[in-house]
């Protein structure tokens, strides 16, 4: 059989395909794709994003058996790696947001996350639970973390927090997804705790700046945003009421609408027909009828 790896840690006796490693930190997917080209072989850019598949139906009833409604914000404000990774104002921007909190994350970040506003279901749920409860959110504000990953995967709208990692090694893969790191002169350091006890990388990382990333600007629209087709196709498809929404992604809009009826009570992230459709959105069922049939 075929034993492939990156020589180190005293695999070599162990390989009988070895790779040599790149010089200084890399991209870690990059770093793990090489492994899929024969040695000194670099694998074709850009890279394509990870992927979660997820189950609409099985997101609504993991939400209900929680009580959450939609829509939520998740806040993920753990770093099971250490302290240095986890942003200290989880707590003031939560106070800002005009949304519903739900907190994730495992059992040893309980103790931060009980300080924060919220729905608290940190250590709560199972991993296929939090990537439902993430994949149903309207936006996702996270830390460094596993959690981080799985939101890029879903293609939930997030902000990433780093201060001693970097998002050059290990950046959220997500169209939807914004960094924010202030990389000042000590960072990365990637150590688990500052190790000259300031912690500017993350105390100067402010909750005005958080806010000002958020990928999601709501305003509430008229039923006349939505075309009479459009409107025609909400209601083939069961829904008895409409909350419609515009997101700003970037400098694009979109329309998001929320469907209430006997079988349906999803979240629908739709482009909005003059901009075609955007990669990462999510297209579940009658997406591309509410995009005018495109």
């Amino acid at each position: 059989p075929v034993r492939s790896g990156y020589a180190g840690e005293l695999r070599y006796g162990l390989l009988n395909l070895t790779y040599r490693k790149a010089t200084g930190r890399e991209a870690m997917a990059l770093h793990y794709a090489r492994l899929a080209e024969q040695p000194g072989i670099e694998p074709e850019l850009p890279l394509p994003f990870p992927s979660l598949n997820f189950d609409p139906e099985t997101v609504k009833k993991t939400a209900t058996r929680f009580g959450i409604s939609s829509p939520y914000t998740v806040f993920c404000s753990g770093a099971e790696y250490g302290p240095a990774k986890r942003w200290p104002f989880f707590h003031e921007l939560a106070s800002k947001l005009d949304c519903r909190i739900v907190l994730l994350g495992s059992l040893s970040d309980r103790k931060e996350a009980e300080q924060i506003p919220g729905t608290n279901l940190v250590g709560q749920t199972t991993l296929d639970e939090a990537i439902d409860l993430i994949a149903g959110a309207a936006m996702v504000v996270t830390n460094d973390s596993g959690l981080m990953h799985v939101a890029a995967a879903t293609g939930t709208p997030q902000v990433a927090l780093f201060g001693s990692s970097s998002p050059e090694h290990t950046p959220p893969m997500s169209p939807v997804a914004r960094v924010l790191w202030l990389k000042i002169e000590c960072s990365p350091c990637y150590a688990r705790e500052c190790p000259l006890g300031h912690f500017r990388c993350m105390r100067e990382l402010s909750v005005e700046q958080v806010l000002a990333a958020t990928p999601i600007r709501r305003v509430n629209l008229n039923l006349g945003a939505l075309s009479t087709e459009q409107l025609r196709g909400l209601r083939a498809a069961g829904a008895t009421g409409y909350n419609i929404y515009q997101e700003t992604y970037d400098r694009a809009s979109y329309a998001r609408v929320h469907l209430g009826g006997p079988k349906r009570d999803y979240d629908w992230r739709l482009a909005a027909p003059e901009r075609g459709a955007r990669a990462g959105m999510r297209r579940l069922g009658i997406g591309a009828l509410l995009r005018g049939g495109e």
